[in-house]
C-alpha cells in the first residue's frame, strides 16, 4: 500500500482514462471472439480527439447540441494508424500528444500537455505463465499506447510519488491478501445460466466482491449481482472505505466496474470503479444543518470549469459555493480521495461531461502518477 504522497501540484494535466460514457445496460463482459477483434487505439486517435476537444467538438459518448450521442465510430476513423502504431517495437517511447496540431490546439491544453508529468517507461516483464502475470504483460504493453486524455485536461492536479508503484501480483499472493482482509470475495467464475461464452478478458485474477455488503464499515451496492473487479482493486477497497468513512461516509453506489468498453479505460483491466452516490452519516450534523442524506454526483456536485478541482478556496468560508453543503461534501470527499495517495485518477463532473454523474476512481500499475480533474 503506497504511503503518504509527496504532492506535485500543476496547475493544468494528462492521461488515458477516456470521455465515453458508459453505455445503459452494458454488462461489461466481453465475448471471446470479441476479444480479439479490438484494435488498439493509437496516437493518431489521441491527436484526433486533442483536436476535436480544441475545435470545441464534442466527443464519444456525449450528447451534441441538439442532444444526440456522438458515434462512437468517429473515434475508430484512425484504425489504421493505431495498427501501425501497434506495430511499434514494444520499448519504443510514446509518441508525444499534440506535436503536429500546433496553433489549433486551444492554449489551455497546449499548456496542459507541458505541464504534465511524463509518461513513465516501459516497465519490466512480469515473469512466470501464471495467470495474472499473462494479463499484467498485455496490461503492460497496452497501456503504454492510450491516449493521453488526462494530459490534455486544463487544470488538473497531478502529484508524483515513486512510493505509489505497485506491480501486478500471482493470483495466489493476491488471493492472500483478501483472506487476510476478511474481505467477502472470492475468484470470478462464469454464471453458466448468465455468462456463456464471455469472459472478463484483460483481468489480473478476476474477483467478484460480494455486492451489498460492508467493507470497513462502508455499505457498498451496486447495480449488477456481483462488484467484478481485479483482486488488486479489491484488495484495495478497505483501504479506500476506511478514506470514505472518515468523511463521515456510510454507503456509496457503484455505477459501474469492470466492463469491455472502451478499450482505452481501466475499466476493461477491473481497476477502476465509477461511484454515482454517497450517503452521510448524521454525525456530520453541525451548524449548516443535518447533512444525513444521499448525494447524487450527477445533481449535487458543483463544477468548477475555472478553478482546479480541489483548490483550497472551494472549501474555504469564502466559496464561489456558498452554502451548498451538499456540493461542498461531495467535493470534499474527492479531494479526500485523492489526497490518500491510494489512487491514480479521481475524475469529478469537472473532467468532462462523459463523467457528469459519477466520480470515477482507479489504480495504475507501474505508474507513481496521480491526477485529478
Amino acid at each position: 500500500m503506497p504511503g503518504s504522497p509527496r504532492r506535485r501540484s500543476l496547475p493544468h494535466p494528462r492521461s488515458e482514462e477516456g470521455p465515453v460514457a458508459m453505455p445503459k445496460g452494458h454488462t461489461g463482459r466481453r465475448s471471446v471472439a470479441a476479444t480479439s477483434a479490438a484494435v488498439v487505439l493509437g496516437a493518431a486517435v489521441a491527436a484526433s480527439l486533442v483536436a476535436s476537444r480544441a475545435r470545441g467538438v464534442p466527443e464519444a459518448g456525449q450528447p451534441d447540441a441538439d442532444g444526440a450521442a456522438i458515434d462512437r465510430a468517429q473515434l475508430f476513423a484512425a484504425d489504421a494508424a493505431a495498427e501501425a502504431d501497434a506495430a511499434l517495437p514494444r520499448d519504443a517511447p510514446a509518441r508525444p500528444l499534440g506535436a503536429s496540431e500546433g496553433a489549433g490546439i486551444d492554449p489551455r491544453v497546449a499548456e496542459a500537455l507541458r505541464s504534465a508529468p511524463p509518461r513513465p517507461g516501459l516497465p519490466p516483464p512480469y515473469p512466470g505463465h501464471d495467470p495474472a502475470m499473462e494479463a499484467a504483460e498485455i496490461i503492460r504493453n497496452r497501456v503504454r499506447r492510450f491516449p493521453l486524455f488526462r494530459d490534455a485536461t486544463p487544470l488538473g492536479t497531478w502529484d508524483v510519488d515513486e512510493a505509489r508503484v505497485w506491480r501486478i501480483r500471482p493470483s495466489g499472493a493476491c488471493l492472500a491478501e483478501l483472506r487476510s482482509l476478511g474481505l467477502r470475495a472470492r475468484p470470478w467464475e462464469p454464471d453458466p445460466a448468465a455468462d456463456a461464452g464471455t469472459l472478463p478478458d484483460l483481468m489480473a485474477t478476476p474477483t467478484a466482491v460480494v455486492p451489498r455488503s460492508r467493507i470497513g464499515g462502508v455499505y457498498f451496492s451496486v447495480f449488477e449481482r456481483d462488484l467484478l473487479v481485479s483482486c488488486e482493486l479489491a484488495a484495495r477497497l478497505p483501504a479506500i472505505a476506511q478514506v470514505l468513512a472518515d468523511q463521515g461516509v456510510e454507503s456509496v453506489t457503484i455505477a459501474s466496474a469492470h466492463r469491455s468498453e472502451p478499450r482505452t479505460s481501466f475499466h476493461t483491466m477491473g481497476l477502476a470503479l465509477d461511484i454515482a452516490a454517497f450517503r452521510v452519516g448524521r454525525r456530520l450534523a453541525g451548524p449548516e444543518g443535518d447533512l444525513s442524506q444521499r448525494l447524487l454526483v450527477k445533481t449535487d456536485f458543483l463544477e468548477t470549469p475555472d478553478r482546479p478541482t480541489c483548490d483550497p478556496g472551494l472549501l474555504g468560508p469564502e466559496s464561489p459555493l456558498g452554502g451548498n453543503e451538499r456540493g461542498r461534501k461531495l467535493l470534499a470527499i474527492a479531494c479526500a480521495l485523492f489526497d490518500s495517495g491510494l489512487l491514480s485518477s479521481v475524475l469529478t463532473p469537472n473532467y468532462n461531461k462523459g463523467h457528469r454523474d459519477h466520480f470515477h476512481i482507479d489504480i495504475r500499475p507501474d505508474d507513481p502518477r496521480a491526477f485529478l480533474r
